[in-house]
C-alpha cells in the first residue's frame, strides 16, 4: 500500500513545525535542488523543462506577482512505496505512469513539478512540489494533505 505524507522537517531550525515550511526563496531553492538532484525522472505540469533553476524562478516570478504574503513557498507530498513488502510489483514503467496520471488529475491550476527517487531499492517514493500560488487568480492553494490523499486514491483505484 502506498503512503502518502506531507515532508517532514529535518533541520532543527524550523520554529518547531513538524510539517515542512518553506518559508525563504532559499528554502524552495534547496527543497528544489534536492528533489532535483536525486532524481530518475521529472514530470512537469505548467512549467517549461529548460532545467531546475528554470523551475525555481517559474516559481518565484508567480509568487512575487500575488500582493499578498505566502506562509510557504511549497506545497511538498511525498508518495512512497514499499518496493520490498508488500509493492514489489511496483518499477519505474508503473511510476512513471502513476506520475503521469497525477500530472493529469491533480493541480491543473498550478505549477507542480514531480521526481521520482529510485534511489534506495526497499523504498521508492514520487515528491510532489507544489507552488501555492493559483495560475490563473493567483489564489492560494487550500488543498490539504486528506483532501489531496482522496484523489489520489481515486484515480490510482485504491
Amino acid at each position: 500500500m502506498s503512503v502518502l505524507t506531507i515532508a517532514k522537517n529535518m533541520e532543527e531550525t524550523c520554529r518547531g513545525e513538524k510539517d515542512a515550511h518553506y518559508a525563504s526563496k532559499r528554502d524552495l531553492r534547496n527543497l528544489l535542488y534536492y528533489a532535483y538532484n536525486k532524481r530518475s525522472t521529472m514530470v512537469l505540469n505548467n512549467l517549461y523543462n529548460i532545467g531546475i533553476e528554470s523551475v525555481y524562478s517559474q516559481f518565484l516570478y508567480l509568487q512575487n506577482r500575488r500582493v499578498k504574503t505566502l506562509s510557504t513557498r511549497a506545497l511538498h507530498y511525498i508518495l512512497s512505496f514499499d518496493t520490498q513488502g508488500y509493492e514489489k510489483e511496483v518499477d519505474y514503467p508503473l511510476l512513471v505512469n502513476i506520475m503521469c496520471l497525477i500530472q493529469t488529475g491533480c493541480f491543473q491550476e498550478y505549477q507542480c513539478v514531480q521526481f521520482l527517487h529510485m534511489d534506495k531499492p526497499s523504498h521508492y517514493h514520487i515528491h510532489l512540489i507544489i507552488n501555492p500560488v493559483n495560475i490563473n487568480d493567483l489564489s492560494v492553494c487550500r488543498e490539504n494533505i486528506m483532501t489531496v490523499g482522496r484523489i489520489l486514491a481515486e484515480w490510482l483505484g485504491i
